[in-house]
Order: C-alpha cells, then structure tokens, then sequence
C-alpha cells in the first residue's frame, strides 16, 4: 500500500473537529506522562528517553486509536507497549516485509495473509473485538447514536 493511500484512509480520521476531541485524551497521556518524569527525576535516574516517548505515543495511540487507556507509562510490563515495541524492531523477518512490500507490492498483497505476524494480528483483533463487545454490553452504541458529534469523547471516557 503507498503512503498517498495510506495518507487517504487516514485522512477523515485527523480532521479539525476530531482532533480537537482528541485533545483532552492527549492531554491526560501528556499529564500521566508529566507525573512520570517528575518521578523518574524525584529519582535521580536517568532517563531513557526513547523508551520514555515510546510509552508516551502508545498511550496517546491506545486512547485515540482504540478506546483504551493502554497505561503503557505506569506499567512496565504492558502488553500493547511490547507489541508496538515489536512491530516496529529492525529484526530480519520486518526488515524482509518491508523490502517486499516497498519492491513487491502484488506480491506482497497477494502473499499479505500468510506473510503477517499472527500474534500482531490476534492481538489487535482481539483487542478491537473486546471493546466492541463491551461498548454494546453498556449501550454505549446507543449513546453514540444520541449525540454524533461527540463519538470519540463518549467513546473513550466510558471505557
């Protein structure tokens, strides 16, 4: 898939108005991560910063994307922070996809369902499946259906 392809899916997810709902999930990620370094520098430690923003991003991701509150920051041993860890690693096998696909986009197309990493797939499926689950076990479908315009808001807060 080409970036203008991918740039067009994505495109009616970051308009003004969605991004603006988006800002107060991006605010409470920014103030868990602000609490986060006050306490890493209470420490004395030093901070790894990479791995520092990385927490940040996935749970900006979790919030915005997902519904979740992921909690990367808090936890060290979170499952979406290590997934996304290992999706983006430059190992042999993601370096190998991303060469096919960059030079071999039908075959990489044609060949995209077995040359996937399972556990990245099983794990976002499940994880979409549950949130879908449990927003219609607490009619929060409903409540979407009630006021549009604030669907990411309600989306989110009630999770």
């Amino acid at each position: 898939m080409a970036c203008t392809e991918i740039g067009e899916m994505l495109t009616p997810m970051f308009t003004p108005s969605k991004l603006k709902e988006m800002f107060d999930l991006i605010l409470e990620c920014a103030n868990h991560f602000e609490r986060y370094l006050d306490q890493l520098t209470a420490k004395n430690e030093i901070v790894d910063f990479s791995d520092a923003t990385a927490k940040y991003t996935t749970d900006v991701i979790g919030s915005c994307m997902f519904g979740k509150e992921t909690k990367s920051i808090s936890d060290k041993n979170n499952d979406f922070h290590k997934l996304g860890r290992e999706i983006f690693a430059m190992n042999f096998e993601n370096v190998m996809r991303l060469k096919m696909r960059l030079y071999a986009p039908k075959l990489y197309n044609w060949l995209g369902y077995i040359i996937t990493e399972k556990r990245f797939t099983t794990f976002f499926t499940k994880l979409v499946t549950n949130t879908m689950k449990y927003k219609k076990k607490h009619n929060m479908l409903m409540k979407l259906k009630e006021h549009p315009e604030k669907k990411l808001v309600i989306l989110v807060s009630l999770c």
